[in-house]
């Protein structure tokens, strides 16, 4: 077996070898990470939604809104991505983001015929920025890399992200009682959650600078050149869309009801949430950065499935401990599997395909995550309402199962579709 330091001073040399492009890039993660995916936001929104009187049903609502837009716009942000630069797609999806935050709790000050509307509408203003920048920032990762580095690339730029939302969960707990104090009022104010929330969305202007910084990795011209002369079999898009989806599903509904669980379920507090949420990001950094040696030994396909079926496991823990403690930590297993599974994944996907296809597979894997998403979240809080949390996370594990199960099913073995050869592949 191979020395851990040996694995760890090779995956430290290929980072130090990345270009300055992919180090912008992987900068401008991490602050999404720490303010939106699994940092500040995840910790307080939900809980900012309660504070202000909403029960899970429309909580279910409005992170099913964030999760919709994504879904509605990312097939046709996918084809846009050969006509428009990666680049200025990050770009503006920084400033999206920005803007549907700042906006959001401004609901307060309208009208109460008002609210609801205005929360729904500025979630999904956050959630097309969020999908503009993924979908321009996927392929043009792996434009930046070559194929021998990719998975390490991956590796870092999975484990980035949970890093600052280790930063981030750690903020977003402590941030509404530091709030609290300064204005006198008890952390059942919504005050507290709503300054949070805005100094959110001035954490993600640097993004967009870092990202400005970049230089364009594949010329337009170039890519429309390249899919004129390519196809990809429709089966290959149809299989990674259903996959996805239902692989997705069990993350997704355990990320979005997790604090509602705790703070309804357990009456545990914003700072005790937001640790679990810590804990799981920084066991996922290691665990995003253990995946291209699991990649090498066992393959990327296999690394997929164990990612997947380490996220079976966890929630049905999570549905069968009773001890707060005990569900979060099952909680902080999940995201670990979690961020074995998707560097793996990703580089699979994307190197399925030709440099010209990729934004389109980005926004296929984007509606596929955007939908399992906006599913999971609106049928969850119902799901909450009428017979409780248990049912709904033991649904997620039976739809990640199978999803595991079907990719495994087609893509265990090579029949020739992959666009480029990947390092320590299958």
């Amino acid at each position: 077996m191979n020395a851990a330091p040996t694995s760890q001073s090779t995956l430290y040399q290929t980072f130090r070898h990345l270009s300055r492009d992919v180090r912008l890039y992987m900068l401008a993660s991490a602050i999404v990470g720490f303010t939106i995916f699994g940092g500040i936001e995840t910790v307080i929104l939900n809980l900012y939604l309660l504070r202000l009187g909403y029960g899970s049903r429309f909580i279910g609502w409005v992170n099913a809104t964030g999760a919709l837009t994504n879904t509605l716009i990312a097939l046709p942000l996918g084809l846009l991505g050969l006509r428009v630069s990666r680049r200025r797609m990050m770009m503006t999806g920084m400033l999206t983001m920005a803007t549907g935050m700042g906006a959001l709790p401004f609901a307060e000050y309208l009208p109460g015929h008002l609210t609801r509307v205005w929360l729904l509408v500025t979630r999904g203003i956050g959630y097309l920025g969020m999908g503009v920048f993924q979908i321009g920032g996927t392929p043009f990762l792996i434009g930046a890399t070559r194929p021998g580095e990719r998975n390490q690339a991956y590796a870092f730029h999975t484990a980035i992200g949970p890093l600052a939302g280790l930063a981030g969960g750690l903020v977003g707990g402590l941030l509404p009682s530091f709030f609290a104090g300064l204005a006198g009022v008890g952390l059942s104010d919504t005050g507290p959650y709503r300054q949070t929330l805005w100094t959110t969305a001035l954490f993600l202007i640097p993004g967009f600078f870092l990202v400005r910084a970049t230089t364009e990795t594949h010329p337009a011209q170039q890519l429309r050149t390249e899919r004129r002369n390519s196809s990809v079999p429709l089966i290959i898009f149809v299989l990674i869309f259903l996959s996805g989806f239902l692989q997705l599903a069990g993350e997704r509904v355990a990320r979005t009801y997790f604090n509602v669980y705790m703070d309804m379920g357990f009456q545990t507090s914003p700072s005790f949430i937001g640790s679990f949420w810590s804990m799981g990001h920084c066991l996922s950094v290691a665990t995003a950065l253990l995946s291209p040696y699991l990649c090498k030994r066992w393959g990327i396909v296999n690394v997929s499935i164990l990612g997947a079926f380490g996220m079976v496991t966890s929630l049905l823990l999570m549905t069968w401990l009773t001890h707060p403690y005990a569900v979060g930590l099952a909680f902080v297993s999940l995201i670990g599997f979690a961020a074995i599974r998707r560097p793996a994944y990703t580089v699979h996907h994307q190197e399925l395909i030709s440099p010209a296809w990729r934004p389109t597979m980005a926004g296929t894997t984007s509606f596929s995550a955007g939908s399992s998403e906006f599913t999971m979240a609106l049928l969850g809080g119902y799901t909450i309402a009428s017979v409780g949390f248990a049912p709904l996370f033991q649904t997620g594990a039976l739809l990640t199962a199978v999803g595991a199960a079907l990719f495994w099913l087609y893509f265990r073995t090579p029949r020739g579709e992959r666009g480029e050869a990947v390092d320590g592949g299958q």
